[in-house]
């Protein structure tokens, strides 16, 4: 798992992230992101899940905690 965060300044990332418990690695993209584009990222926060064919199989607006829930499904991760 890995957090791409259009933030283009590294210490607003690096405090989001913490302030919000995120672990694994955070890569700053930066704003004009054509990564962010191509996945139709347009307002922030927005979580996604992208499966091995780099299809979108999740997606929330804000709500981490309601994100969360769906994604840890969509991962299977209780059965790794």
């Amino acid at each position: 798992m890995i957090g791409m965060n259009v933030e283009d300044i590294e210490s607003d990332l690096r405090e989001y992230a913490k302030e919000h418990g995120f672990i694994w690695p955070q890569v700053a993209l930066g704003p004009h992101s054509q990564i962010a584009a191509d996945y139709g990222i347009r307002q922030v926060p927005k979580f996604i899940v992208i499966d091995r064919d780099g299809k979108v199989a999740l997606k929330s607006k804000k709500d981490w905690n309601e994100f969360k829930a769906g994604a840890l499904k969509v991962l299977d991760m209780g059965n790794r």
